[in-house]
Formats: structure tokens, sequence, C-alpha cells
């Protein structure tokens, strides 16, 4: 089913569990391991099922890594998701640039949703189906702004094509992981 990312150990859902603070849903693969070895970025199926009715979770790579986290929320509080914004109103090459990132997310995201899965969303779901099919990085449906830069950085570090989270990235001082290598410690850190 999953060949594009290494399937989760038992340590690692428990190691995701100690980041997050919580179980996450749908957690089928990790994209990017810091360098004690610890998922940084894990890969969610897109669509689960709760009950009978299918659920959309369309944040196809999510940063787990307190230390990353808390390091681009500090970026995000000083204002750097709306200076993205002005500059993709403001750069066409920019914007087109974003928007190839954007595509990308998305096919790597519908890649991971099998044929009949999505058949069945097509015919059933249509609000479902075109979350799917045509949200951006992170699930955003306007694609000309930015949700956030822990979405952006995560595509990056997952290999995806994306400016924002190039930049991001270049930020961070230590961006294969804490100086601990102890995420518990790091995810109470203010």
């Amino acid at each position: 089913m999953n060949s594009l990312w290494p399937t989760p150990s038992a340590a690692d859902v428990e190691t995701v569990i100690e980041q997050l603070g919580r179980r996450p849903r749908g957690f089928l693969g990790v994209a990017r391991r810091c360098r004690y070895g610890f998922p940084q970025v894990i890969v969610n199926h897109p669509v689960f099922l709760e009950g009978e009715e299918p659920h959309v979770f369309p944040t196809l790579f999510w940063l787990t890594c307190p230390y990353l986290n808390r390091l681009v929320a500090r970026l995000e509080s000083s204002g750097h998701v709306a200076r993205w914004q002005q500059c993709l109103q403001e750069d066409a090459q920019l914007a087109a640039a974003m928007q190839q990132a954007h595509e990308h997310y998305a096919q790597q995201r519908r890649e991971v949703v099998p044929d009949a899965v999505q058949s069945c969303l097509a015919r059933s779901y249509a609000k479902h189906y075109r979350v799917l099919m045509e949200s951006g990085v992170g699930g955003i449906r306007n694609q000309e702004g930015i949700k956030c830069l822990h979405t952006h950085l995560a595509h990056t570090l997952a290999g995806g094509p994306n400016p924002v989270g190039q930049w991001t990235a270049q930020q961070i001082p230590e961006l294969d992981g804490c100086p601990t290598g102890r995420c518990g410690e790091e995810r109470k850190q203010p």
C-alpha cells in the first residue's frame, strides 16, 4: 500500500504520541527523521472512516517534531505568514512557484488514496472529493494565501518543492534535530 515512506514502527507511534500529546489518526508513514532517528514529519492517510462516514484529512505531511514546531511558531508569531501572503500578491514568479507546490502536494495526496476510494468519494461525497482533489499544501483552499508555515516546512522536509517551506527551513539553525534528543522535554519547552 505504501512504498513511498517507511511504515511507522511501534516505537514511531509511541514517539509521535509523545511529540503530539495524543495519538494521530491515519498515521501512514514517516517522511523524515531527525538525527536521533525520531519522526520529524509524518505522512497521514488523507481519507479515513469514522463510523460509516468518510472524512478527508488533507494535511498529508505533518510536522511532529516539538523542537521544529516551537521554532516555526515563533516565526509565525513574528508576522511571517502575513509577510508571505503579501509577497505572493506582489511577486508573480513566487506565486507561480507556490502554485506548483500546491499542485505537487495535491498530487502526492491523491496518489496515496486508492482509485476505488476516490471513485466512491466522487459519487457520494462531492465536497470531500473536491477537498482531496483541489486543496493545496495542508488542505488550503485559497491557494493564493498561506495557511501556516508548519505545513510548508513539512512539505519541504518531505522533499516537496515549496518556496515558503524552503525559506522556513533556512531560518532554523538545527534543522536535523533538537539539541537534547528528547521529544518529551522539547514538547514542554515554552
